[in-house]
């Protein structure tokens, strides 16, 4: 599915932590590897090298994979057991153990909140659990002061981690909803559009069934702004939100271009089926009452079909289409349906 603007920049904000963290990998893990070698921990240090060759290899993709969070995932799960086996064979002198602490900010920062507390959960769990071993062994080299010093600081970023992108994940959310959402009537913008009809046509690829376009606009609206007043025009576009709603199916879409224009995205139609939805809409519309004070206001529609990917292939082809049978309707008088070969009013 094509991503709405918000959500791209939602991911290149994970593709430039994950482009740190590589580079840091990198260059952390040769010289580390290197100093391996050299003390005879021939094993650990070429675990350090086949992290770095990942690293590299991310290095090159990272910035262009659809599965962003997967890589994520796999690259973490290799660098957070590294750090683990370095617990288990290294002395705490080597102070490995200090990288527990950047586990939550990593899994938060790279996988989101779901993920990222499992990841946490995980291996911070088992890093404390492995440094508690040591506090046992016949020689231990770590003393009961400096776990719960760890622990503690470990919890706290921890928790700082999870607030942090817990707020932040609640504010996209919202920003992305406002981004994508009519504020008068609820229903989805003209943005949102691209998006959902990318997805919906990615679905029916090598079906035998059709999408449908509705494109509906409301006859001589203006007149009702300018004789009552915009917020009985208000009111009139709220109802007729309503309407479409209440006719959407499961995986339709209904969106509010502006003004008194509306559209809705039917799959899975076939063009006699379209027809019939749209004539059910055009008349619910006609035959609903707006209450307005103490006036009783009244509104037709005109509707115009078109049917991917028969008028079009893609997204402009098919509203242009739509828009031109939109207006035939109205020239030829209004409160009518109008589609590749039917025409009809009430």
């Amino acid at each position: 599915m094509n991503k709405p603007k918000l959500w791209e920049e939602e991911l290149q904000y994970r593709r430039t932590i994950l482009r740190v963290l590589l580079i840091v990998i990198i260059l952390f893990c040769t010289l580390a590897s290197n100093s391996h070698f050299k003390t005879g921990n021939l094993y650990y240090g070429i675990l350090e090298v086949a992290l770095v060759g990942m690293a590299i290899g991310l290095l090159f993709i990272h910035q262009k994979t659809p599965h962003l969070t997967r890589w994520s995932a796999v690259l973490l799960f290799f660098c957070f057991n590294t750090i683990l086996i370095g617990i288990v064979i290294q002395t705490t002198r080597s102070f490995l153990f200090n990288w527990l602490c950047f586990i939550p900010v990593l899994s938060y920062l790279l996988m989101g909140l779901r993920t990222g507390f499992v990841f946490s959960f995980i291996y911070l769990m088992t890093g404390m659990g492995l440094l508690i071993w040591r506090l046992y062994l016949p020689v231990p080299d770590v003393t009961k002061n400096a776990l719960i010093n760890l622990g503690s600081c470990a919890a706290s970023i921890w928790a700082m981690s999870h607030v942090f992108e817990s707020k932040r994940a609640s504010m996209v959310g919202r920003l992305q909803k406002l981004a994508e959402t009519d504020s008068l009537t609820g229903l989805h913008n003209r943005l949102h559009l691209d998006s959902i009809f990318q997805q919906l046509t990615k679905g029916q690829r090598g079906q035998p069934t059709l999408i449908a376009m509705l494109l509906l606009d409301l006859d001589k609206f203006k007149t009702i702004n300018d004789n009552y007043g915009h917020d009985a025009g208000d009111q009139v576009l709220m109802t007729v939100s309503t309407l479409m709603t209440d006719i959407c199916r499961g995986g339709d879409w209904a969106f509010r271009f502006g003004g008194e224009e509306f559209c809705l995205l039917v799959p899975g139609v076939s063009s006699e089926m379209a027809i019939q939805i749209a004539e059910r809409l055009r008349e619910s519309i006609a035959a609903t009452v707006v209450n307005v004070d103490e006036h009783q206001l009244r509104v037709t529609a005109s509707i115009g079909v078109a049917n991917w990917p028969k008028d079009g292939a893609g997204l402009s082809q098919l509203y242009k289409v739509a828009d031109q049978r939109l207006y035939t309707a109205k020239n030829s008088g209004r409160n009518r349906v109008m589609g590749s070969d039917y025409i009809r009013s009430n």
